[in-house]
């Protein structure tokens, strides 16, 4: 099972795509979620998670969360957004996210980033135990 934690300002929006996604299905599972970008950045520092799905604006932006966590907690990131501006998207893609979603979400479309995710992390746990092997011959 793939980690997943939703940071969302907007509860409704958090609430429903806890709910709202057969996330068993999709071979993950929700460990947490936060409101804001020091929340999510709480819940990536002790959940460990391989995928955070994270807004963009709110409190302590979602691009700020990811700048100071991407280095030490490797995850695959999703964006959401209700902004098409080319910028944001731009830092978030600086910052590891693998895809820019916009609001209103359609649900496929977010199932197709959770794909994309999960082989992103299987991705890494090959480079990681590739490198670990090597380390271990030396």
């Amino acid at each position: 099972m793939y980690k997943v934690i939703i940071v969302e300002d907007e509860d409704p929006i958090r609430r429903g795509l806890e709910c709202a996604i057969p996330w068993t299905e999709l071979d993950c599972t929700v460990v947490g979620s936060g409101r804001n970008g020091q929340e999510g950045m709480r819940a990536i520092e002790e959940l460990e998670p391989d995928i955070v799905i994270v807004d963009i604006n709110m409190p302590m932006d979602g691009v700020e969360m990811m700048k100071q966590t991407h280095e030490a907690h490797p995850y695959s990131a999703i964006v959401l957004s209700g902004y098409s501006s080319f910028d944001y998207a731009k830092d978030a893609m600086k910052y590891g996210a693998i895809r820019y979603l916009l609001k209103p979400l359609k649900k496929d479309e977010l199932c197709e980033a959770i794909a994309e995710a999960k082989t992103q992390c299987e991705r890494r746990r090959m480079w990681a135990s590739k490198q670990s092997a090597q380390q271990s011959l030396q």
